[in-house]
């Protein structure tokens, strides 16, 4: 995968959770998604549905790397941090940590 194309895919990540559409963001993301936080990491769809119903927050990238397959964000409003590395087979994220 492209670096820019890398980006991409990750804004239109972040995009699907600043609508808040599921949809959208399962579509961009594994099955076997690896979710970690604060509250520890959890896997799967589910998982990521039960986060995006409370993370309230809003992602708008301010500085961005890509190495490979991974990409990490920094974001505005919330200083939050994301790293998600891309299936190259699949191209769906597996794995977003906050």
């Amino acid at each position: 995968m492209q670096q820019s194309s890398a980006l991409n895919s990750v804004l239109a990540w972040q995009a699907a959770v600043n609508a808040q559409d599921l949809d959208g963001l399962l579509e961009h993301s594994a099955p076997d998604i690896a979710v970690a936080g604060p509250r520890g990491t959890g896997v799967g769809h589910q998982v990521l549905r039960e986060w995006l119903a409370r993370a309230g927050l809003t992602l708008t990238t301010t500085r961005a790397f890509v190495r490979g397959d991974t990409v990490g964000s920094r974001n505005a409003e919330s200083g939050t941090r994301l790293i998600q590395a891309q299936s190259p087979a699949t191209g769906r994220w597996q794995q977003c940590f906050s």
